[in-house]
């Protein structure tokens, strides 16, 4: 697949991969689950929206912390995961639901929090989702949003990019700090924090999961990138293991009015 092609639906990815996800590292990653959390600053009386769920991960971390959550997802098989992983952590608070990110099922100013991990990149219309969670947000509520990110360089942006869509075909983009930075202020909400970091991960992450032909073009991509991309992505090869870096945003707003 090519990047300028059209995506694939989510839903026809995931309904294949939704068993990876729910034993993922990188998705169950403590670390980034916990400064989610806190930037949520979640009080025992909030109700929480969680948007493309997928296996439940930010769900779950949020449940213990509000009064309840509710968790959408396009995909069922998706959804199968969350809950089977909640009924084994005994989370009973959750409730998990298909539902569209750029059509939320919910009245306006239906919750305090309202998060979004590791999802964003795959939405056909960004600005319309954003304004959906902006639109569900009561008075004082919180957006939280981690999502895959890219330097600000086109030529680090396009490596990255073309990575994403060999490995996921309903990958649409991932962002720059400036363009989340004018997306959030776009919905009127109230910018509190931005935090770029990023995870060091074998190429290999890429790659179990997709044909081998597709595989070889994802190595090849690595391998005939400028020195400067490889720079900027920490490329590292040892031993036949490619590692390199991968690029992220952690961000949070509130609606001040």
């Amino acid at each position: 697949m090519k990047v300028n092609d059209p995506p694939m639906r989510p839903e026809e990815v995931f309904s294949r991969r939704a068993s990876h996800y729910a034993t993922s590292k990188v998705h169950d990653d403590k670390v980034t689950l916990s400064w989610l959390v806190d930037a949520a600053a979640p009080g025992r009386e909030d109700v929480a929206l969680d948007i493309g769920t997928g296996a439940g991960h930010t769900a779950l971390a949020l449940a213990p912390r509000v009064t309840r959550v509710e968790a959408i997802d396009l995909t069922e098989e998706m959804l199968g995961e969350a809950r089977k992983l909640a009924g084994k952590r005994g989370i009973d608070n959750v409730t998990f639901s298909i539902g569209n990110a750029m059509s939320l099922p919910y009245p306006d100013r239906s919750f305090d929090i309202v998060t979004c991990r590791r999802a964003a990149h795959h939405f056909t219309d960004l600005e319309r989702a954003l304004g959906e969670m902006a639109r569900v947000l009561r008075v004082g509520g919180r957006m939280v949003i981690d999502d895959r990110s890219v330097p600000e360089d086109d030529e680090v942006d396009e490596l990255i990019n073309r990575m994403d869509v060999l490995h996921d075909p309903s990958h649409v983009r991932d962002r720059r700090t400036s363009e989340w930075s004018a997306l959030v202020r776009g919905t009127g909400l109230e910018l509190l924090s931005m935090r770029p970091y990023r995870r060091r991960v074998p190429l290999s992450h890429f790659t179990d999961m997709v044909d081998p032909p597709t595989e070889s073009a994802m190595r090849d991509l690595v391998a005939r990138a400028s020195d400067h991309a490889k720079k900027a992505i920490a490329l590292e090869v040892t031993d036949g293991c490619v590692l390199l870096d991968n690029f992220f945003i952690l961000l949070s707003a509130v609606r001040s009015r």
